[in-house]
């Protein structure tokens, strides 16, 4: 059951959910929804709430408002079986939840905190943890998955909780929560049906995610999602933030769960060799069959990309030694285009490149006319620091690719196309090596029209 939870007045929404939560101690509600069962919550300070009252005197509080007649009632852990005796003495129709919180963490004894809280008199049990890291928020579907029961609903607090708001159906949750600002970690009611496609997630869905740090900037929620919609797949995609330390953890946590597929992003694209059978180094695609398999889809989209511009390029300029931009070189190399790099670490272009490459550390150094084809593969716009770049020998029609996925022209993008530059920007990188993952974890090639409906036109 989908909750929406109200912390306001009633507002009017076109999408669906099952029941509503009012929160008392946000606001005090004068009348009650008559078109939908409904949830009284009065919750502690303590908890999260806005009440800092006498237990006793919440007590009373809650025994009033019962004059409402709720469907539901939340009630804490901890409250004294007692009091809920009383409850279902007075109104035996009410089916009562007992929830436990924790605002600072998600702890490692979920099973035995629900051994503990289940009695006869409850008809549910929640429970809402703070997520320090989205292996909490696995453990927390695997806690409810696990548990196997019709009546335990297990969801995160806090922005790396978010998972937990749409995988929820998958794992078995009885109640997931949202509301239409998404308080919480909560993901609001329009995104979970606009982006996520709620509605349509059961037990048989496949989860596919991007992994990586940081991905606040990745619409490959957006994209993928809509993507298993438009080609009715039971699907669904979401984002997790992780870091090398936790791929150990997290390769022992995502078998428990449908995953199908993972994006890789940095910096982990170069970390994912001991986790799949093909051990290919560099990797933005993983595709699981019984085991993980590795592929680079990068290059192929940025080929893809470019060609579309001009397929006779054959002289490039790669900006970066980077693991995008080690997928380029290996797929215009496929197609032979001769490749020089500019890289200030000479380091890094030796542990990734030939050896017989042309290297330039000094910037400045470049003749920007011996190319026909740059690709600006570094990360020092996206990080806030622009590439010191003379564009004055730059031809005009050379094709130039910022990898670099925004929604304005880049700086590189501005000056090469002050100089008749034929310019492409992340966009299309992003959308082709999407497609080509799609055509990887589904085994089929759609149709490239699918790409044209989603990528941005080039400058």
């Amino acid at each position: 059951m989908l909750v929406r939870c109200l912390d306001g007045p009633l507002e009017d929404t076109r999408y669906p959910f099952d029941l509503y939560e009012l929160r008392f101690d946000l606001f005090p509600f004068k009348t009650v929804p008559s078109d939908k069962n409904w949830i009284l919550t009065l919750r502690r300070k303590k908890e999260g709430g806005a009440l800092d009252i006498e237990e006793s005197k919440r007590w009373e509080l809650i025994e009033k408002l019962l004059a409402f007649k709720p469907d539901y009632l939340d009630l804490e852990h901890d409250v004294p079986l007692f009091f809920a005796e009383k409850i279902k003495k007075l109104y035996p129709k009410i089916k009562l939840i007992r929830s436990f919180h924790n605002l600072t963490e998600t702890p490692d004894i979920l099973d035995v905190l629900l051994k503990d809280m289940q009695h006869p008199l409850f008809s549910a049990y929640k429970f809402a943890c703070f997520a320090n890291s989205y292996l909490d928020s696995l453990r927390m579907l695997s806690f409810v998955k696990n548990a196997k029961l019709p009546n335990l609903s297990g969801m995160c607090l806090g922005p790396k909780g978010d998972i937990t708001r749409v995988l929820g159906p998958i794992a078995g949750n009885y109640m997931n929560y949202t509301s239409i600002k998404g308080l919480m970690g909560q993901v609001s009611l329009n995104a979970l049906h606009d982006v996520y496609h709620f509605q349509n997630l059961n037990k048989q869905t496949k989860v596919f995610a991007l992994i990586g740090s940081p991905i606040s900037q990745s619409i490959g929620h957006i994209f993928h999602n809509q993507f298993f919609q438009k080609h009715k797949v039971n699907a669904v995609y979401v984002k997790m933030e992780l870091v090398p330390e936790e791929l150990d953890a997290f390769f022992q946590i995502e078998k428990e769960f449908p995953f199908h597929g993972i994006s890789v992003t940095t910096p982990l694209k170069q970390k994912m060799t001991p986790y799949i059978e093909n051990k290919q180094k560099v990797v933005n695609t993983l595709i699981k069959n019984r085991s993980w398999r590795g592929e680079n889809t990068d290059g192929i989209g940025a080929i893809k990309a470019i060609f579309a511009i001009n397929p006779f390029v054959k002289k490039a300029l790669l900006l970066g030694a980077g693991a995008t931009a080690r997928a380029i070189y290996e797929e215009g190399k496929k197609r032979n285009i001769h490749f020089a790099i500019y890289n200030r670490t000479l380091s890094r272009v030796q542990e990734f490149f030939p050896k017989n490459i042309t290297v330039f550390q000094d910037i400045k150094k470049i003749d920007f006319s011996c190319y026909d084809l740059i690709i600006q593969a570094t990360s020092a716009e996206m990080l806030g620091s622009l590439l010191n770049l003379d564009f004055s020998t730059l031809k005009k029609g050379t094709v130039v690719l910022d990898v670099v996925r925004t929604k304005r022209l880049t700086q590189v993008l501005q000056k090469a196309k002050e100089k008749g530059a034929r310019c492409i920007d992340g966009n299309d990188l992003f959308y082709w090596q999407g497609y080509f993952q799609q055509n990887l974890w589904q085994k089929k090639t759609f149709s490239e029209n699918t790409v044209v409906e989603f990528r941005k036109k080039s400058y």
